[in-house]
């Protein structure tokens, strides 16, 4: 892998030429690519895991027990996951089984773009001198489902995944109370004047958009672009240094 993506969405990801044309092919990339370069990742592990299997024991290497596990796993997950489908080629023509995969997997791509992507980036929501928990609401943003059918769909097949801002507040908290979280969130964000960002669908697709034609250009040299990171424990916040106060001080 070269480090460099098809796509570049974020200013802190190397830029390519290509990604002069990225406006042109973002979405057939997106859909098609990126799902290959997926499935070959999944192939190697797999190899891998055999390969590992078949090492001779030495000092230090993990015992047999313990590689066998680690690839039935991997096995498993490949026969099995509805990602991968490798069951689906024992019984099918391969040419079938392959096409029928690549477009599962690319109609989901299309279909679950902003669930998976804009709601974790909104770089110009970003406050460097922002409290932990006022990070995450800044950088964080759910999204806003109109009818109470894709709000069901949501829960049941994408595990309540619109609710990444009390995911993001919570990561160990169950899926099934991120709707009762959200309300208390809501509610304490407008009474403290805190934001609370929701976006519908289409407007996640239209930030990503923003995002894909603003980053096709390279950062000029000299500019450091790249947003602070929300990780940042809370209370941790720039100061000046001594001597630069005490430099201020005297001038003074």
């Amino acid at each position: 892998m070269t480090g460099v993506t098809w796509v570049r969405r974020h200013s802190d990801a190397a830029w390519s030429p290509c990604h002069l044309w990225q406006c042109w092919y973002w979405l057939p990339s997106t859909a098609l690519v990126e799902p290959i370069l997926e499935l070959f990742q999944v192939a190697c592990s797999s190899l891998e895991a055999l390969a590992v299997l078949l090492e001779p024991p030495s000092l230090g290497s993990q015992p047999f027990g313990q590689r066998l596990e680690h690839a039935l796993a991997t096995w498993i997950e490949v026969l099995f996951a509805p990602g991968y489908q490798l069951a689906a080629f024992l019984v099918q023509p391969f040419w079938r089984a392959l096409g029928t995969l690549l477009v599962a997997r690319a109609v989901a791509r299309l279909a679950l773009f902003p669930f998976s992507e804009v709601q974790h980036y909104m770089p110009e929501h970003f406050d460097e001198t922002s409290e932990w928990v006022v990070g995450q609401l800044l950088a964080s943003a759910n999204l806003r489902f109109g009818s109470r059918l894709a709000r069901w769909m949501d829960f049941l097949m994408f595990h309540g995944d619109s609710h990444q801002i009390e995911h993001h507040l919570w990561p160990a908290m169950s899926f099934v109370r991120y709707s009762q979280a959200a309300e208390v969130v809501r509610r304490t964000c407008a009474e403290a004047g805190l934001p609370y960002h929701e976006v519908s669908y289409w407007e996640g697709y239209r930030k990503i958009w923003q995002q894909v034609r603003e980053h096709s250009e390279p950062v000029p040299t000299g500019i450091d672009s790249r947003p602070p990171s929300r990780d940042r424990p809370a209370g941790e916040r720039k100061r000046r240094r001594p001597e630069e106060t005490s430099s201020s001080d005297e001038d003074c």
